[in-house]
This record gives C-alpha cells, sequence and structure tokens, in this order.
C-alpha cells in the first residue's frame, strides 16, 4: 500500500501489471513503393510504471537490414537513422576459435566446452541470458590463460558466392587436400570451412577455395563465407 501522501494519480492504482513495455519500431522505407521485404532498423523500447506513469527506464538499438542493406534518402531523412549506425557490429570474435587454440578440442555445443573448461554450468541451458553469462565465463577463463583476443569475422570480409556452374563440389566435403588442421579457416558458422577446386576450364582453374563448412548438396551452405585458399 502506499501512503495517502505518494505523488501519484488513482487512475494507476487499479492496473493489473506493475510495469508496461512500450514499443515501436521503424523498418526500411521509401516514397514511391515501400521495399519489399520490409525490415526492422530501430527496436526501440520503454518501461513505463504503473504506479506512477512515469518513464523508469529506456532500451534501444539498430538493427542491420539484410535483404535491402543499403537505406534510401527517404527512410533517412524520415527516420534520422543514417547508414553507418546500421553496420555498427560489423567486426566480432567467435570465441569458438580461441577456445579451439587454448584448449584444442573439437566442435562441441557450449555446456560441453563450460565442462571440458572444467568449469560448472550454471543456470539453463539455451536461457539466453544463462547462455550469455556462462559464454562470458569462458571467456574470463580464456583470457586468464593469457591469449590474446582479436577479431576473427568481419562484415568487410569477402561474401562473395560462386554460381554453381563454377565448381564441381567435392565428394568429401570435409576433405582439406593435405593442408594442415591449423590453416583451415572457420566460417561464419563457427565450423572449419570446406575447401573446393575450381574445375572450370579458364583463368582461375585449379585454384582452391574455403567456403562454409556447413554445406549440403541439398541445401548448399549455410552461410555466405568465401576466402581464397592462400598457397
Amino acid at each position: 500500500m502506499f501512503p495517502e501522501t505518494y505523488p501519484y494519480d488513482h487512475h494507476y492504482r487499479f492496473q493489473n501489471f506493475e510495469y508496461f513495455v512500450v514499443m515501436d519500431f521503424e523498418a526500411t522505407c521509401d516514397k514511391d513503393k515501400p521495399p519489399f521485404p520490409q525490415e526492422i532498423i530501430e527496436f526501440p523500447s520503454v518501461i513505463v510504471s504503473s504506479a506512477t506513469g512515469q518513464l523508469e527506464a529506456c532500451f534501444q538499438t539498430y538493427v542491420r537490414p539484410t535483404c535491402n542493406r543499403i537505406l534510401t534518402d527517404f527512410c533517412k531523412d524520415l527516420t534520422g537513422i543514417q547508414q553507418v549506425q546500421t553496420h555498427f557490429l560489423h567486426r566480432w570474435i567467435n570465441l569458438k576459435v580461441p577456445f579451439h587454440e587454448v584448449f584444442g578440442m573439437e566442435q562441441c555445443n557450449l555446456k560441453q566446452a563450460v565442462e571440458k573448461a572444467g568449469l560448472a554450468w550454471e543456470g539453463r541451458l539455451h536461457c539466453g541470458l544463462d547462455d550469455a553469462k556462462n559464454t562470458a565465463r569462458l571467456l574470463a577463463l580464456i583470457m586468464q590463460r593469457g591469449f590474446k583476443l582479436s577479431i576473427t569475422n568481419s562484415l568487410n570480409a569477402v561474401t562473395w558466392r560462386p554460381q554453381k556452374p563454377l565448381f564441381v563440389p567435392s565428394q568429401h566435403p570435409q576433405r582439406h587436400y593435405g593442408l594442415p588442421s591449423s590453416r583451415v579457416p572457420c566460417c561464419y558458422c563457427g565450423v572449419k570451412s570446406g575447401i573446393e577446386m575450381i574445375t572450370k576450364p579458364g583463368p582461375m582453374h585449379g585454384s582452391m577455395f574455403f567456403r562454409c563448412g556447413n554445406w549440403t548438396a541439398a541445401t548448399g551452405s549455410r552461410c555466405e563465407y568465401f576466402d581464397w585458399a592462400s598457397s
């Protein structure tokens, strides 16, 4: 119960909820015709107390569109969102890479990685917050081992995907043509990339390149990772 002198309007006291989260998304747009599909580019929310009617906290983040990545001038003028604000997470560290370097373990899920590192799992698996907390504990442990972290992936990396007629997929997707394991990079999915050779006659005939390790003949590549294999 609030004291009688508590400064709040009596209309708020009958609400069934203690707080409300108010959200208003902004999406890609154009003057003449909306782009298809329209994609969220701003994700804001504010928390309102039902006891006082006052704004208690707010959250705002920008989202990079994936289908129509370049914002139109109309969209930028209307929303005030500039192109650079939707690429702010353009570099990141895939913790699977330093984890493998430090502990030398094969591919495993997060819970297995935590336990193999000698830590006890805390919380519920696949709860985003608990997963993030356990990942943070792994990060701290890797730093304690003296490992210097560096960027592993970037949106500026080459993401060109060769057309299907350009090469003949290997019958052994994980074959690495004699390259040592340490020279086989991880793709954007976090798994070891596959390697292929261009067999079509031309200037690039015989050249090898790395592609997504999550490749199957039925579905193709899971991500757009591509890089030429250095000699």
